[in-house]
Parts: C-alpha cells; sequence; structure tokens
C-alpha cells in the first residue's frame, strides 16, 4: 500500500476521531446537568485522548494527489471501524471498570448497531454512560456513514464506494 494511500486514510480516521472526541461533549454536558461530577473527570481524559490522536493523524496532512481503488475503501472502512470502537470504548473503561475486551465489545456493538451488551444493570447506570451508548448507536447507525459521504467528496474520494462497502446492496444503480 502506497504512503499517500495510509496518508489519506490516516486523515480520514483523524476526522471521525475527532467527531467522537467532539461527541463526546454530549454526555459530558448530561453529568454536568444531572450534577454527576464523579465520572466527569473519565470522559474528559477519553475525549481528550481521543481528540490529541484524532489530530495527530489530521496534522500528517492529505496527499495532493489522491485516488483510492475498492480495495483502499475496504482498507478505510474496516480501519475506521476498528479504530473509532477503539477509543469508543475508553469511557466505559474508565467510568465502568470493565476489561477492555468488554468495553472494547460495548462500543464495536453501538458503532455496529447490533444493540448487544454486556453491561448488567442498564437502569441504574449514570446518565452519561446511557448518552453514550445510545450516541454510539446513532453514530454507528447512519452518523458515521452520512459524515464519511460528505467529507469524502470534498477530499475528491467517491463518497459512493464507501457506501457500497457498507452497504447489502448489490443492485445496479
Amino acid at each position: 500500500m502506497a504512503s499517500a494511500t495510509i496518508r489519506i486514510i490516516g486523515f480520514i480516521i483523524g476526522i471521525f476521531l475527532i467527531t467522537l472526541a467532539v461527541s463526546m461533549l454530549l454526555p459530558m454536558a448530561t453529568l454536568l446537568y444531572y450534577g454527576d461530577q464523579a465520572e466527569l473527570r473519565p470522559f474528559i481524559w477519553a475525549s481528550a485522548l481521543t481528540f490529541l490522536a484524532g489530530t495527530l493523524l489530521v496534522l500528517r496532512g492529505r496527499p495532493e494527489q489522491v485516488h483510492l481503488r475498492p480495495r483502499d475503501m475496504y482498507m478505510l472502512t474496516v480501519s475506521s471501524w476498528v479504530i473509532v470502537a477503539v477509543f469508543a470504548a475508553l469511557p466505559f473503561l474508565f467510568t465502568q471498570h470493565i476489561s477492555y475486551t468488554d468495553a472494547f465489545f460495548e462500543s464495536m456493538s453501538g458503532i455496529t448497531a447490533t444493540g448487544s451488551t454486556v453491561l448488567s444493570g442498564l437502569d441504574g447506570m449514570s446518565p452519561g454512560i446511557l448518552i453514550w451508548r445510545s450516541l454510539l448507536h446513532w453514530l454507528g447507525g447512519i452518523g458515521f456513514i452520512g459524515m464519511a459521504v460528505a467529507i469524502l467528496p470534498m477530499l475528491r474520494i467517491g463518497g459512493m464506494r464507501l457506501f457500497q462497502t457498507e452497504s447489502s446492496d448489490r443492485s445496479e444503480r
């Protein structure tokens, strides 16, 4: 895989991570509203780490000549799902004190919008975690795909190719 291809994939994933970090502001606002100061700090750390990683990937810049082949789009799709789930697991890891495997499962469940959970006692959880779980399902359901289709044309990359890698529809246009 060419260096320019890896750089553009990193650039796009960086944009996704920055969006994820900004999305963590909603659970933080919810925690402030309900006066739950104990779980605010873990969300701040998770958001800061995610924003830092995204910024580092974006700062590497995007190459001027961008040409992603279908196999590169598959690589972008798979790597963005995995990397976003890795960082989306941080609030679960920091607030629920569960293993990273369970936190990753919970975040991947949200990003893929499957709805599975390893957490018990959802009725008694903090509003921040409940909003975060809901937000992950929303982002995974349509948010990242819609964002990718909106961002990729600005980078002069066909957003339709990403949609084709995400879709199970095999009909003609």
